[in-house]
């Protein structure tokens, strides 16, 4: 019958079996006064035990604050006054006393309201001051009184009435038997309401964090389960509200029906918490958030969602109605909002409590313009490089050994020599060997669209050291752009410098004398490089070493796993103190990217590809890269660039 009845029809339910049990538990006294041999309607005590019947079934499920506390005390007062008082003078100076505790209680807690003597007071007032205890205590006394007065049958007869008359009428019937799952489908009271949006309301079962719910009373809201929390007369649920529950109830006690629901968002993984601004969301988490994944709530307004990464969790403590938890909180970057043009910056301030879900299937396109590079972390989300803003501003890999740097800037190289000169400068043999790509030709020089890679010529027998190698191409690379941009006809040139740090060292790790004015040089060039059409990409494992003068002048960083104190000093700078943290904990082939080069607006942190590095291109042949590339080391001796080997 629970699951089929609707709300307005289960109150009447439940009105009809109150009044139905105050009936038959007045009519149950009145029979066994009967068959007692006495007139119940001259008997104060049946008048005592009615009312006693009534108020239990019909008020005192729903009246049980201060007030009805005082009420109950001053009728008992009442009853007392009006009974025969002969032989049992002792117990009613008891009773008396008790009735008096609990006005008196009842009188401190209205007037204080809180603090711990308020509570205190309340607290007895309430225990004590119910019309069961301070009803039956009258009876009872009436009873003892009635076995020297009347015959032991007699009073045998009332006691069993009164007896019966109390199981019939204390009890809730409806939710002991009728709505025996009150958190599921069936109807459940609302115990207390400590805040605008959110419900504590009592259930037999366990619901679990994050179920999404409707709860209807008066009104309906839909609304998320925060959590259980153990109390001494069984469970209570949290529940969030996407309204106030003032729209819903009226007040604790009321009715009101909990559905499931399901939805195609799935569970919510936390709720929009205190702290909460336009740019950052504060995260009462369910406990499955790790650094760098990605969230959204959906304003429901205009159902656009909007996404943000994790930056940080914490754990706190949480007092609610009486009960302390220590519930873990992350705090979350905005990335925007996502349409068909990609992530779009949009600032908002969540709601109270607003859900917060996995952004695991969030997709959009690759907006015009941009090279797919990977997607945001937790998401099917895209992220891309522009190639054209790129080539009018420096970019800077940096990260510890292993996590993929080669890699994606192998990708940068092949996107850069697409329609224009990309150089790699590389002493470690890599982007030859591993990539496959020729060596830097001196004929075909830097006006031939396409990649290649410069290897300065390594040991003490060129003469000269890295850093002047580097200047020496730098300097060559200026002189044609230069050249180029006074006769207005310049081309689009890129020069990556794998391991940045051996070529432009900082001054403290300069081991050559003079290197620093060499490495001063190259600086002075890679800051005037982009008026030139001439761009940068520096990739350094230790930036601490490489000089702050050339990898201060990148305007987008590609940022993966740093441990180093000096690199994360240097995140924190260009990134804040958020993405400090998230990237000591990146994995491999995972990078915060920031800058204007990239298809967001904010630091992201980004899942690279790194199966789609050479997907596209046509002159990686990665099992015989020699028998395709040659090596016309003889060239760049010609151009003066490198020194012949010696045997």
């Amino acid at each position: 019958m629970a699951a089929t009845l609707s709300l307005t029809k289960r109150r009447g339910v439940i009105s009809g079996i109150r009044i139905g049990q105050a009936v038959l538990a007045v009519a149950v006294l009145a029979v066994f006064a009967l068959a007692a041999g006495i007139n119940p309607l001259a008997e104060w005590w049946f008048w005592t035990a009615a009312i006693t019947a009534i108020t239990a079934a019909v008020a005192e499920p729903y009246y049980t604050g201060s007030i009805a506390a005082l009420l109950y005390g001053v009728g008992g007062l009442a009853a007392g006054i009006a009974a025969n008082q002969h032989d049992v003078e002792p117990l009613w100076i008891a009773y008396f006393a008790l009735a008096g505790v609990v006005i008196v209680a009842a009188i401190i807690a209205m007037v204080l309201q809180n603090g711990p003597a308020g509570e205190a007071a309340r607290w007895v007032a309430t225990r004590f001051g119910r019309p069961v205890w301070l009803g039956l205590a009258a009876v009872t006394i009436e009873l003892i009184r009635g076995v020297t007065d009347r015959t032991l049958p007699t009073t045998a007869l009332i006691a069993l009435g009164v007896l019966i008359a109390t199981a019939i009428s204390v009890p809730d019937w409806y939710r002991l038997i009728i709505a025996a799952r009150p958190g599921l489908g069936g109807l459940t009271i609302v115990e207390s309401a400590v805040d605008p949006n959110l419900l504590l309301v009592s259930a037999t079962t366990r619901l679990t964090a994050g179920q999404l719910v409707q709860v209807q009373g008066r009104g309906r809201a839909n609304g998320v389960v925060v959590g259980n929390l153990a109390h001494k007369s069984g469970n209570r649920v949290q529940i969030a509200l996407s309204s106030p529950w003032t729209e819903v109830v009226e007040a604790s006690g009321d009715p009101v029906e909990v559905e499931l629901l399901d939805s195609s968002d799935g569970p919510a993984l936390g709720l929009a918490a205190d702290g909460s601004t336009d740019k950052v969301l504060d995260l009462r988490s369910f406990g499955a958030l790790t650094r760098g994944d990605t969230v959204y709530w959906i304003d429901t307004a205009s159902s656009r969602k909007y996404l943000y990464q994790v930056r940080g969790l914490d754990l706190r403590q949480l007092v609610w109605d009486g009960s302390a938890v220590i519930a873990e909180h992350a705090r979350a970057g905005l990335l925007g909002t996502v349409d068909a043009a990609g992530i779009v910056p949009d600032y908002r301030l969540p709601s109270p409590f607003a859900p917060v879900f996995s952004a695991a299937t969030v997709t959009a396109d690759l907006p015009d313009g941009y090279e797919r590079i990977g997607r945001i972390a937790g998401t099917q989300v895209p992220i891309g490089i522009s190639v054209s803003s790129l080539r009018g501003h420096h970019l800077g890999i940096l990260g510890m050994s292993g996590m993929g740097k080669s890699t994606i800037a192998r990708r940068i190289v092949h996107l850069l020599g697409n329609g224009g000169t990309a150089v790699a400068m590389d002493g470690t043999g890599e982007y030859r060997s591993r990539y496959g790509l020729a060596l830097w030709d001196v004929t075909a020089g830097l006006t031939t669209d396409g990649e290649s890679v410069f290897e300065p010529a390594a040991g003490s027998s060129t003469g000269k050291s890295p850093a002047a190698q580097a200047r020496d191409f730098i300097k060559a690379a200026m002189t044609v752009a230069f050249q180029e941009y006074k006769a207005g006809t310049p081309r689009h040139r890129s020069i990556l410098i794998e391991e940045a740090h051996s070529f432009l060292p900082e001054w403290n790790f300069v081991v050559v004398k003079g290197e620093s004015d060499i490495v001063a040089e190259s600086c002075r060039m890679i800051l005037q490089a982009r008026k030139y059409g001439l761009n940068f990409v520096l990739v350094s494992q230790r930036t601490a070493v490489i000089s702050k003068s050339a990898i201060s002048q990148c305007e987008s960083y590609i940022i993966l796993r740093t441990l180093d104190e000096t690199s994360l000093q240097y995140v924190e700078s260009v990134a804040g103190t958020e993405c400090r943290d998230v990237a000591s904990s990146l994995k491999r082939y995972q990078a915060i990217c920031i800058g204007p080069a990239f298809s967001t607006s904010v630091p992201v942190v980004v899942d690279l590809d790194p199966a789609i590095e050479l997907a596209n291109d046509d002159s990686f042949e990665e099992d015989n890269p020699r028998a395709v590339l040659g090596h016309p080391e003889e060239d760049a001796v010609a151009a003066g660039l490198t020194q012949p080997r010696r045997s």
